[in-house]
């Protein structure tokens, strides 16, 4: 189940619980209650957000909101695009240190698969609160946004290194990037953003920072990750005005058999400043909560500094911005492994089939990141006819059985659909009837020759130049081949493996390697070599 349309039922109190602090439990539920998180979120233009806090205490700041907020999407998009292109691989291999890539995973895969990833909607630019109180759905967009693109480095890269990007802006803005891969497999990925504008006595600093070894959960469904949001911004003559906030949750998730997000355990520190002409607050704390069945319970609350007349409301505003952050990074993570970057299906299509024919189908699910095989309940759907048996296998790895139906000319397709621990993946398989057959011509050297294949699966002849090669399939993707004949007096013969190449349902050529002896008057010369053949399909032939 996506967690995205709302997360007021994630944040729901349990009647029952007892708390350690019934008054901020309850402040904290109404400040996020019927928080919604969309799936795909634009950027909001954080420098124009810090103008709007210190704009109450400088005024003439309001009138640079317009220019401020064009500068902010325009920088921190291209570093979206930047972490981006880097997880997956591109960009060239210039960038010094950037760690090694596991192309099997992470967002590489996505990419691959079409999955929904533009960086420029999912990445919250990291300068989320340069003086912005982030209570509430900014926080939580955040917390998805660092999970999406800044956790899901981490299933990206291999091996350790380190990686820096400045981009710089035209009006005094600045991005930093970072990602250090460490030898253990922890890695940290961070996006910083500055705006410093002396001539408007604008200075603001932020940095969201996500640290995790995987967002892929492990063989018992355990994902681990800290996510933390820092913001500063001062404005003013001698800084006036003046905001500093720092929160971060260290979060455990349990993952259950359909891959849904089970069970929560959060640890959130906070600590807040802000100071005007009129005097400051401050305050500081912990606290623990836990999840079961959707609902959190506030565990543990440690109250640190308290001072200022408006010390509660900003503690209840903090505990809520923190809470909504390791909330939102939970619904990133879950959609990680839910969209296949964490186990992937291995069924290979039988393809062509006879009609009424009877194909089994092996079916395996497997660790993108490489450690094996992954038990997982797997549902079969077919399309266009006639059977499969079973429709569910329990625990992979398995076996389905696809009988065609009786016709000359059919398309069929197989939809599996894989659950477990480790995450889900989608694979669909196509088959189809036809009455295409394929003539088939190539060879290598001297030798040429061709023939007509009625079926890819069944065994097939080519010859040609005085030499005769005989393919035995093992199923329509290929199989052995034998050939034996003399060409210009010489004796020749020899043995190998071949494999058929499709694009898409349609087979296009067939590529045979394999050892072979030539007869000499000095005696039999060995080698090996590759024959290289094309397939054409073919209409009315003569195939009985």
């Amino acid at each position: 189940m996506r967690r995205i349309a709302c997360l007021a039922g994630l944040l729901a109190l349990a009647a029952c619980n007892t708390s350690p602090n019934p008054k901020l439990e309850r402040e904290v539920q109404a400040a996020l209650a019927d928080m919604k998180v969309p799936e795909h979120s634009a950027f909001p233009s954080l420098n124009a957000e810090t103008v709007d806090i210190l704009s109450r205490a400088v005024p003439t700041l309001t009138k640079h909101r317009a220019a401020l907020e064009a500068a902010d999407k325009a920088l921190l998009a291209q570093a979206a695009v930047e972490l981006a292109n880097r997880a997956a691989g591109q960009g060239g291999p210039e960038a010094a240190g950037w760690p090694g890539h596991r192309v099997s995973s992470g967002l590489a895969l996505a990419q691959r698969r079409g999955l929904a990833l533009d960086p420029r909607e999912w990445l919250i630019p990291p300068a989320q609160a340069q003086g912005l109180d982030v209570s509430g759905v900014n926080s939580a967009i955040s917390g998805v946004a660092g999970a999406s693109l800044l956790g899901g480095i981490a299933d990206s890269v291999s091996g350790s290194g380190s990686y820096e990007s400045v981009i710089e802006g035209k009006g005094g803005e600045r991005a930093l990037i970072s990602v250090v891969s460490e030898s253990d497999g922890t890695v940290s990925a961070s996006v910083s953003s500055n705006v410093d504008i002396p001539v408007l006595g604008l200075q603001a600093d932020a940095k969201t920072t996500f640290i995790t070894k995987s967002l892929c959960p492990d063989a018992s469904g355990r994902v681990e990750f800290t996510i933390r949001l820092n913001q500063a911004g001062k404005a003013g003559t001698s800084g006036a005005a003046s905001y500093d906030s720092s929160i971060q949750a260290e979060v455990v998730l349990s993952v259950n058999d359909n891959a849904e997000l089970a069970d929560q355990q959060i640890h959130t520190r906070y600590s807040r400043k802000a100071a005007g002409s009129k005097g400051g607050t401050a305050i500081a704390g912990e606290a623990d909560w836990r999840s079961d069945g959707g609902k959190f319970m506030l565990d543990a609350h440690r109250p640190g500094e308290r001072n200022g007349g408006s010390a509660e409301a900003m503690e209840t505003s903090a505990a809520a911005a923190a809470l909504a952050l390791a909330a939102g990074a939970a619904v990133g993570a879950e959609r990680h492994w839910q969209n296949g970057h964490c186990v992937r299906i291995k069924a290979r299509s039988p393809g062509r089939v006879d009609p009424k024919a009877q194909s089994s189908i092996p079916v395996m699910v497997v660790a993108t990141d490489g450690t094996g095989e992954v038990p997982a309940k797997v549902t079969a759907t077919l399309s266009g006819g006639a059977s499969i048996d079973p429709t569910v296998i329990a625990k992979s790895p398995g076996t389905i059985v696809h009988t065609a139906p009786d016709a000359k000319k059919a398309e069929m397709s197989i939809r599996l659909d894989a659950v477990s621990r480790r995450g889900k993946a989608t694979e669909t398989l196509r088959l189809n009837i036809s009455e295409g057959a394929y003539s088939i011509t190539g060879g290598a050297g001297d030798f040429e020759g061709s023939g007509t294949i009625c079926d890819l699966a069944k065994p097939f002849t080519v010859e040609g130049s005085g030499v005769k090669v005989t393919f035995t399939p093992s199923s329509a993707q290929g199989g052995s081949y034998r050939y034996s004949g003399s060409i210009s007096g010489f004796r020749l013969s020899g043995t190998g493996t071949y494999t058929v190449q499709y694009d898409g349902e349609v087979a296009t050529g067939v590529v045979a390697t394999g050892p072979g002896s030539v007869g000499t008057s000095a005696g039999m010369v060995r080698g090996a070599g590759d024959e290289q053949y094309e397939l054409s399909p073919v209409h009315n032939a003569n195939c009985g």
